[in-house]
């Protein structure tokens, strides 16, 4: 009966290369958030920050204060912002090329009729661009009138005044005005800025209360993202509903945006080149997290998961694993093999949320096992420990020169490490379990399952 049981006590060992050099997941856990704050002129409420408080982390804020013409403050927007008087409705039309503003209108109440709009400018730009102005009169929910007005270089604060005459006069009196002003470039990497102060209406009694038009007034805000990740704002946030540490990440499909987290990026959807990623060079391993799920809407086209993009030494994908995620109301361990049959250079993760609307997945404690064990690229090759079923040590194979043995239980936790000099290894002081054997020679670091009795 011993020579019966005795084969199937020896469990297969697995072979790895030497230790890895994996670099970790940065953030893994959510722990680390970045605050970053801005300020926008009240009464200004159409910007960038408003719209997406992504913008926020750019590199260069694209609304910034400044020292005004003669007074405290300016405004400075720098290419690719705008800002324009609160409650901007409608959209222009593009489609004849010639943009048409007809359509536009809202604003700050405003009930006198000017004849123009004056102030004080600097327009900068490293390559062809536009600064311009824009007023628009409504009245009754319709516009009435829209002016423009395009600056010209100028390094210095330099006088302006738009005059309300070309296409034609302001003949009616309005209820509301939009003021706003707005810089663009075709090239993005065209850098820039305009800065506006002390702006008024000229031919009229009173200015509107809303103006600002020294902008002095202004409005503090701020947003919250996770280091080291990207995503677009609107669907992402920090979460206290974690599995493990203070925070998780909890992603949200909406209506504008599929909710979408990934330590990479492209900036062309058509090609397979990523930007950033983690270096990654094992063939062989192991990814895990855990995540909680609300499916909501029609999620069966797109439905929530996890992709992990390999890239080359030239950050080209060259596979990808696709791994769905199903369902659950409780935080559910998920873990995803990898079997290349090549050596890539990074990788990039991408969860998502699918494509339902009002989706929500909470994601924590993402890691590759091999981080926690050191190993990498695994291979098969029979060997054993013996006796394996133990209540107080084990023998090493005696055609192995094992130069350490480190024990680790089922979760990576190291629970014994000595040297294999002695050719046996004391387990007493561990209580019953199955544990993993890591036998440490110059050939590389061989692995085996043991239980403890």
């Amino acid at each position: 009966m011993k020579n019966l049981i005795l084969p199937l006590l020896l469990l297969c060992a697995t072979l790895l290369s030497a230790q890895s050099t994996i670099t970790p997941i940065p953030n893994a856990g959510f722990e680390n958030w970045t605050t970053v704050k801005g300020c926008y002129p009240t009464n200004y409420a159409t910007n960038p920050y408003v719209f997406d408080p992504q913008y926020l982390f750019s590199d260069a804020s694209l609304i910034t204060k400044v020292a005004g013409y003669e007074s405290s403050t300016g405004v400075q927007i720098k290419i690719g912002g705008l800002i324009a008087s609160s409650n901007v409705s409608g959209e222009p039309d593009f489609s004849e090329g010639a943009p048409d503003f007809s359509n536009i209108h809202g604003g700050i109440p405003y009930n006198q009729k000017p004849t123009g709009i004056k102030g004080y400018y600097k327009w900068q730009a490293n390559d062809e661009a536009m600064g311009a102005m824009i007023v628009i009169f409504s009245k009754d929910g319709a516009n009435i009138g829209t002016y423009l007005n395009i600056f010209s270089n100028a390094t210095e604060y330099t006088a302006f005044e738009l005059k309300f005459n070309t296409p034609s006069a302001l003949t009616e009196t309005p209820d509301s005005v939009i003021i706003g002003f707005i810089t663009m470039a075709d090239n993005t990497e065209v850098n820039g800025a305009l800065t506006i102060d002390k702006i008024e209406f000229t031919g009229v009694e009173s200015q509107p209360t809303l103006l600002n038009g020294d902008f002095e007034e202004w409005i503090e805000v701020s947003a919250e993202k996770a280091d080291d990740w990207y995503y677009v704002y609107e669907t992402g946030k920090k979460t206290e509903d974690a599995y493990a540490g203070q925070y998780a990440f909890e992603l949200t499909t909406t209506e504008n945006y599929g909710g979408n987290l990934s330590n990479g990026y492209q900036t062309d959807y058509t090609s397979n080149i990523f930007y950033e990623g983690l270096p990654f060079t094992n063939q062989r391993d192991v990814f895990e997290f855990y995540y909680k799920l609300t499916e909501s809407g029609d999620c069966s086209e797109h439905p929530a998961a996890l992709y992990l993009n390999f890239l080359d030494d030239a950050d080209e994908k060259v596979h990808t694993i696709g791994h769905r995620l199903h369902p659950s109301a409780e935080y559910k361990k998920e873990e995803v093999s990898i079997d290349l049959r090549f050596v890539p250079a990074k990788v990039v993760m991408i969860f998502t949320s699918g494509s339902g609307v009002g989706s929500v997945l909470k994601v924590d404690a993402i890691r590759f096992q091999s981080e926690q064990t050191g190993l990498k690229n695994v291979f098969t090759k029979e060997i054993s420990i013996y006796p394996n079923f133990t209540d107080k040590g084990f023998y090493l194979p005696k055609d192995l020169v094992v130069d350490k043995v480190t024990i680790i239980d089922l979760r990576g936790a190291e629970m014994l490490n000595v040297s294999g000099k002695n050719n046996y290894v004391n387990v007493s002081s561990l209580a019953k379990g199955i544990y993993i054997v890591l036998l440490n020679t110059k050939e590389g670091v061989y692995k085996n399952k043991l239980i403890k009795k």
